[in-house]
């Protein structure tokens, strides 16, 4: 008989525990992908309303509304085409597309963040740092994926 450490190790354990890691980070992406289109329309709106009451100019508020907006969208672009590339990467398990997501997640991630600081707005702060609650948990599945590939790999 074999211990629980040998039994855990085998192959066919091993593909089963990567395989519902798999699906658990899919999900997450998805998961994450519509928490963050949701907050972005919610904070879109909250921020239109802030806007209408600090400023009675309305060429101002329309462009600054714009300008906030754009921000926002353009965010959710790089949010889709990193969360795509995760995506596919865990969906082919295909280990240095896996890295690629990760390094592309954490440059999206801190783009956002100075985004978020270099608005100056704590209301802006307020609703994109909530948004943000979702990736640390997606960034710490997609490392123990990467290293449960590589670890199935190498057996």
């Amino acid at each position: 008989m074999g211990s629980l450490y040998d039994k855990l190790k085998s192959p066919s354990v091993s593909s089963r525990r990567l395989k519902q890691l798999r699906y658990l980070l899919l999900f997450h992406l998805i998961i994450t992908l519509i928490y963050e289109v949701i907050w972005t329309y919610f904070c879109t709106i909250g921020y239109r309303e802030d806007i209408e009451k600090y400023d009675t100019d309305e060429i101002w508020k329309r462009e600054f509304f714009k300008a906030t907006r754009n921000f926002f969208i353009f965010t959710e672009i790089l949010n889709f085409l990193v969360l795509c590339v995760g995506g596919v990467a865990t969906y082919k398990n295909h280990r240095l597309l896996l890295i690629c997501f990760i390094l592309m997640f954490l440059m999206e991630w801190g783009f956002e963040l100075i985004g978020i600081y270099a608005s100056g707005d704590f209301n802006i702060f307020v609703y994109k740092v909530i948004c943000q609650v979702t990736k640390p948990g997606l960034l710490l599945l997609s490392l123990i994926y990467c290293w449960v590939m590589q670890e199935s790999a190498s057996q």
